[in-house]
This record gives structure tokens, C-alpha cells and sequence, in this order.
């Protein structure tokens, strides 16, 4: 009887507990594509194995589930941001206003505001992708203020707060958790039906863009998304206005 090489035997179980990934515990694709990439990571630059290691082959692949998102209404977002105070409560007229994702909003800088062209520049956001976006007008004034307070704090800080391990100065940045916490306790205060999170507000951005007719690609350019197809989610979470909207024969 032929013995299988050992490193076959480890390829094998390797396929074997990606496809009962997929076939018993009903992972979504996302979840065993990230299993692989950590098996193959520590096979390459741990173990030192070639790069055309292959465990791909023959492995039953997760089906990819489509995923509707969340979208609050105006109003509700209204009464969310009602129940936050300062700076929670601007960081998330940022979050719906501009499309944000949570990281993009506590990543920016005074110098990423143009007021004087109405413009903000979003750096690094995911894929590393710098993009533009109007800044929403109602929350001009708002934003100004929040500014002159931060130079103030600096002002402050200079003055003050020496770090003496380095011996400078410094002032940390919000941290997301807090921003998060912030959501969850004014969403709960408000009782709404809806699970709402930071990135909820970002889903709400698309939805209301999409209902108030802004095509698909401006949509797109906004969001960062590289493929429209990631965009095109958003036409499941707004009502159709075209002649053959979907009705309820209950209504008929």
C-alpha cells in the first residue's frame, strides 16, 4: 500500500476543513475567504512553503448571500442625532452628510476642509483612495465652531500638557469605540425598531441619494466603492419609481 506524503496529508485536511466550512457550518463566503488567506499565510511565511501552494482547488466554495442593508428614515436619523451631545453628535452628521465610513470620519484633519470651495477630501479611505465630497451646508456652521475649538485646546495643550516621557505635547484623537458607544445609547433612547451602527448612516447616505434620483455612478464616486456592483445594492433598499412598481395585490 502507498503511504501519501505528509504534506499531501496536511493540503488534504487543509481542503477538508474549508469545504465543512462551507457545507456544515454554513459560513458566508467572506468568512472562509478569510480562513484561506490565514492558511495560506501561515503555510507561506511560517512554515516557508512556495507561493504556488494551492489549497483552493477541489474545496467546495461558500455561496456569497446577499445582503440587504440597514437604512434609517430622515426622521429617525433627526432623532438620533438629537439624543447625542458634542463631539458625537457632529462626527455623526459627517457619518450620513458625507457618506463616512467611521475610521474615514475620525481620520480627518483640519487641512481636508476647503471651505472656501465647499469641499471635503477624504484620504486613505479604504483601498487607500483619496476622494471628494461636498460638505454638507447645514453643518457649516457647526463644523467652523468645532474647530475653533480645537484650536483653542491646542492652544491649551501647548500651554499645559507636556508628555513627559518624550517631552512633547500631545492631545489623543477620538477613539471609535466611544463613537460607537455614543450610537448605541441614543439609538437605544430613541426605541427604534431598526439595529442602527455607525455604518448604518453610510447606508442611509446611498439610499436617500438613490432616492432623490442621483444616478448610480455619482453614487458610486461618492461612496469609494471601486465597483458599481457594490453600489447597486442600494436599489434594494428604496421603493422603484419607474411605471412597474413592485405592489402588494393586497393593495390592488
Amino acid at each position: 500500500m502507498k503511504h501519501k506524503d505528509p504534506d499531501d496529508v496536511v493540503i488534504d485536511d487543509v481542503k477538508n476543513f474549508l469545504t465543512d466550512l462551507a457545507v456544515n457550518r454554513n459560513v458566508a463566503a467572506t468568512t472562509q475567504n478569510q480562513a484561506f488567506n490565514a492558511l495560506l499565510f501561515l503555510f507561506r511565511h511560517i512554515f516557508g512553503r512556495p507561493d504556488d501552494f494551492d489549497v483552493k482547488s477541489g474545496v467546495v466554495r461558500a455561496k456569497s448571500k446577499k445582503y440587504i442593508p440597514v437604512v434609517l428614515s430622515r426622521q429617525e436619523i433627526d432623532q438620533i442625532i438629537s439624543k447625542m451631545r458634542q463631539p458625537y453628535s457632529l462626527v455623526l452628521k459627517l457619518l450620513y452628510g458625507c457618506g463616512l465610513r467611521l475610521f474615514e470620519a475620525l481620520n480627518l484633519r483640519i487641512q481636508c476642509f476647503d471651505f472656501s470651495e465647499n469641499i471635503l477630501t477624504v484620504h486613505d479611505g479604504k483601498g487607500l483612495k483619496d476622494r471628494t465630497l461636498p460638505i454638507p451646508e447645514t453643518v457649516l456652521p457647526e463644523l467652523q465652531a468645532h474647530i475653533e475649538k480645537l484650536k483653542a485646546l491646542q492652544n491649551e495643550d501647548i500651554e499645559l500638557t507636556l508628555v513627559s516621557e518624550d517631552g512633547g505635547y500631545r492631545r489623543y484623537h477620538l477613539h471609535e469605540t466611544h463613537v460607537q458607544k455614543a450610537i448605541r445609547s441614543a439609538v437605544l433612547r430613541c426605541q427604534l425598531t431598526k439595529r442602527a451602527t455607525a455604518h448604518t448612516f453610510r447606508h442611509s447616505f446611498a439610499s436617500h441619494l438613490l432616492q432623490a434620483n442621483y444616478d448610480i455612478r455619482t453614487i458610486q464616486k461618492m461612496l469609494g466603492h471601486t465597483d458599481v456592483r457594490t453600489t447597486m445594492i442600494y436599489t434594494n433598499t428604496v421603493r422603484s419609481r419607474t411605471v412597474q412598481e413592485q405592489k402588494s395585490p393586497l393593495d390592488f
